[in-house]
């Protein structure tokens, strides 16, 4: 089962985790679609019990290539993509 977190808890580093780990059972990914500069709480927290986990970078980055595919049908520099989210962080 892969674990979609999608409300703005996250967002500041007081926030509760949103999920109990013990209640859900058997996590095999993790997708928190709240991204800033340090990650979340929720995604070390996976990463911490060994769940693949991600946070919404990955998500603005595939948005990202599926609109350029579509716009202009050219291969997609998801590397580039990547590199420039993570430069262009304040």
């Amino acid at each position: 089962a892969v674990l979609v977190q999608a409300t703005s808890l996250g967002l500041r580093e007081e926030d509760p985790l949103p999920v109990s780990f013990d209640a859900v059972g058997r996590i095999g990914g993790l997708l928190d679609l709240v991204y800033g500069p340090n990650g979340t709480a929720l995604v070390r927290a996976a990463r911490d019990r060994g769940i693949p986990a991600f946070d919404g970078r990955e998500m603005l980055v595939q948005q990202g290539a599926a609109a350029f595919r579509r716009w202009f049908g050219d291969p997609v520099p998801v590397d580039a993509m990547r590199a420039a989210l993570e430069t262009a962080r304040p």
